[in-house]
């Protein structure tokens, strides 16, 4: 990534954190949904039970109810592995938030020395594809 002159090398000062558009998150596409429980799940990996139990619920009882407590597990967009020593398969779930039929297309930037496959699911009862 690049300065806006296309040749010097970009700091993090020059990513910024985006720009909301409002009239676009009206009408989204896709959805990476996630829920309160997914968070505490999150939180649980982080060592922060404690702070989960502040909501009524114990990290034990959202593992047995399948939520991951791995961070690369959160379903959002982006993908991060803190320490990856071995394969690994990592989950995405979005949904079609539209009232008709759509096609996307995933876009992998792998860094040097990885490889990425993209594999979906679709399920029309449940317009939703899951990526690994």
């Amino acid at each position: 990534m690049t300065k806006e002159d296309g040749i010097t090398q970009a700091d993090p000062y020059d990513f910024g954190s985006g720009h909301a558009d409002p009239v676009a998150a009206l009408d989204p596409g896709l959805l990476f949904d996630t829920n309160t429980a997914d968070y505490l799940a999150f939180l649980c990996g982080q060592d922060k039970d404690a702070f989960v139990e502040g909501y009524d619920t114990t990290c034990a009882n959202l593992t047995a109810a399948g939520f991951s407590t791995d961070a690369s597990q959160l379903n959002l967009p982006s993908i991060a592995i803190a320490e990856l020593l071995e394969p690994e398969t990592i989950f995405r779930t979005v949904t079609n938030a539209t009232d008709f039929a759509s096609e996307y297309t995933a876009t992998i930037e792998a860094p040097e020395g990885f490889e990425v496959t993209v594999q979906t699911f679709d399920a029309p009862e449940m317009k939703q594809q899951v990526i690994h």
